[in-house]
């Protein structure tokens, strides 16, 4: 290998160690500051101090998120094919989740659940003395502003985790969609999960090199793959409000 060659697989090397310190630095920020309130004011005035701090976040943002031009160039976009590609990312993503998530070891561990949450932060829900405030009404109003985001969101993630991929070999697009999944452990999704998540990173790649070969242009790759992503989690968080509405009228 020339000296060259060996210069730039190390910095490459430095640059993926740099991305996972990164998002475990702030994993474990986050972890450490939830850690802190839950032991000065405990569970559940933790539970609901993160709720609470996620809903003004997502409505913070909600307006920059509509008035974005992008945003809606992506929607106008949407086709029918973009739903029927989400699908089998969304099963590949479930299924490896189930396989991680089966047997009870480390990889069932995320911060969010250690708080009595189920799923994640954004999605999930909480049992804690708080009752249907933290179970259904924080989590309901969660919902009304990601679903509003959801668009900006997916193409903020496919331009940082999927442009560019058609410079990048296998390995390191295998890699960028495995650093895609670790990114989501802020959000406090157990770590099977997290790795899980890296199989529907691969997916959304693998649209965005179909459209590369089709076009030669970045910008409609990346809009093809934000599509498909919209359309992925909209399908995802359309279950989740299913699940919270069938979970509340079960209890009623």
């Amino acid at each position: 290998m020339s000296l060259e060659k060996s210069i730039a697989h190390g910095r490459a090397g430095l640059t993926h160690f740099r991305h996972v310190l990164r998002i475990l630095g702030r994993t474990v920020l986050v972890f450490a500051v939830v850690g802190a309130i839950d032991a000065a004011l405990g569970r559940a005035t933790a539970v609901l101090i993160v709720q609470v701090l996620v809903l003004v976040w997502l409505w913070m943002h909600l307006g920059s998120a509509l008035r974005n031009p992008r945003q809606r160039i992506l929607l106008a976009g949407i086709r029918p094919r973009h739903f029927a590609l989400a699908l089998p990312v969304l099963a590949g993503v479930l299924l490896a989740v189930v396989i991680l998530l089966a047997p009870s070891t480390w990889l069932r561990w995320g911060w969010w659940e250690y708080l009595g949450g189920t799923g994640n932060v954004i999605f999930g829900a909480a049992s804690s003395p708080s009752g249907w405030i933290s179970h259904f009404l924080l989590p309901g109003l969660i919902l009304i502003p990601l679903l509003l985001s959801l668009c900006l969101f997916a193409l903020r993630e496919e331009r940082a985790f999927r442009r560019g991929d058609e410079t990048r070999g296998i390995g390191a697009r295998l890699w960028r969609s495995l650093l895609f999944g670790l990114a989501h452990l802020v959000m406090g999704i157990p770590i099977g999960a997290a790795l899980g998540l890296g199989v529907g990173g691969f997916g959304f790649s693998q649209v965005y090199l179909r459209r590369w070969r089709k076009s030669g242009s970045r910008l409609q790759s990346v809009l093809e793959s934000a599509r498909v992503h919209f359309a992925y989690n909209l399908i995802l968080v359309s279950l989740v409000a299913v699940m919270l509405i069938g979970t509340a009228a079960a209890s009623r």
